[in-house]
């Protein structure tokens, strides 16, 4: 019999929540279940869902209809879960992508935290099963909701076809390799939690290092503004879908955030053979334990220059493809997904 599927999100964005949903989509379909994908809100959709059974939003008639696994994603959607668990027809889990009180502390009214937290907290100990990305975070919830059993599956990336750099980004690295400038790169979100103002300080004090940002968000224009005395070692490249590329070519990716679930470009980079030079959080203390890379102090960048040394240092060949092993046996779409295929029907 074929095992039914149904993720839930918020919206369909490229957001983190649904680049994991659409790992798993694509993981599920590879092993021949009937997938579907339903969103709350509408969004701008996403390019990668061909093979799915149905991509549409919620219907108040799915509360009866579906069956077989539902995977739920973020807040509303672990609120709906908790109203579809409980059902014969039907396993309920959820994935928690980040430290929850974390990361709404950084941008929301306190009574809105508290009053977010409880009613997540209720909703979720309904579900048939948690999830949570990495063992940072099963401690996290264990110590805030012990009365919760969270088990681990890592966020993973099947591996992607072929691409070749945008040219202006080529251009670029070309002219920091010809100035004999260490390359680093940076792929996330421009906001507040990524700490990259940070990382721009740093980066003033060392006339050898240039860096790509691919990302987006809230603090481009301010970053703009502080990167320019920085001149040409800056190169802001906006939205880069597939960042694989950038990092197979640059010499290491730097992670300077202030919190973060799992890190989908941790993940990325491994799959390209780049060593990540990480902030000094739970999570990347476990990445950089498994192989990844190296932690840094991010509040203080003291010891940024020697440990960037240090990781470029044994970045050989052997070493980057050491990284790709990592990939395989910990992160790729046969271990990420065999958590979840194991309550299959």
């Amino acid at each position: 019999m074929t095992p039914h599927y149904t993720l839930i999100t918020p919206r369909l964005d490229a957001t983190g929540p649904c680049n994991v949903a659409a790992e798993l989509a694509q993981a599920a379909l590879a092993r021949g279940w009937r997938v579907s994908w339903l969103y709350l809100s509408p969004g701008p959709g996403r390019p990668d869902l061909a093979g799915l059974h149905e991509v549409r939003r919620f219907r108040l008639a799915d509360c009866w209809q579906l069956h077989g696994l539902v995977h739920t994603h973020c807040l509303r959607p672990d609120l709906l879960g908790a109203l579809l668990a409980g059902s014969p027809r039907r396993t309920v889990i959820t994935t928690v992508h980040n430290n929850f009180l974390a990361d709404l502390r950084h941008g929301y009214a306190a009574w809105k935290v508290g009053l977010a937290w409880t009613l997540w907290r209720r909703a979720v100990a309904r579900l048939d099963r948690r999830f949570c990305v990495s063992r940072a975070s099963q401690r996290h919830y264990a110590r805030l909701a012990p009365e919760l059993r969270f088990d681990v599956a890592y966020n993973f990336r099947a591996p992607t076809a072929a691409a070749e750099l945008a040219a202006p980004v080529a251009s670029w690295l070309a002219a920091q390799r010809a100035a004999g400038r260490t390359v680093l790169a940076f792929v996330g979100t421009l906001s507040t939690l990524k700490n990259v103002a940070a990382l721009l300080q740093a980066l003033s004090a060392a006339p050898g290092l240039a860096l790509i940002l691919c990302g987006d968000g809230p603090l481009r224009a301010a970053l703009a503004a502080a990167a320019a005395g920085l001149g040409e070692r800056v190169c802001f490249a906006g939205h880069v879908a597939q960042p694989g590329p950038v990092l197979e070519q640059v010499d290491a990716l730097v992670l300077p955030s202030l919190t973060e679930g799992l890190p989908l470009v941790v993940v990325e980079a491994l799959r390209a053979g780049c060593p990540s030079l990480l902030s000094n959080i739970a999570v990347h203390r476990e990445l950089a334990a498994l192989g990844a890379g190296l932690t840094f102090d991010h509040r203080r960048f003291t010891d940024f220059p020697a440990r960037l040394d240090a990781l470029l240092g044994r970045a050989t060949p052997e070493h980057r493809a050491g990284l790709k092993r990592l990939w395989d046996t910990r992160f790729s779409p046969a271990a990420g997904f065999a958590p979840y295929a194991a309550l299959a029907r």
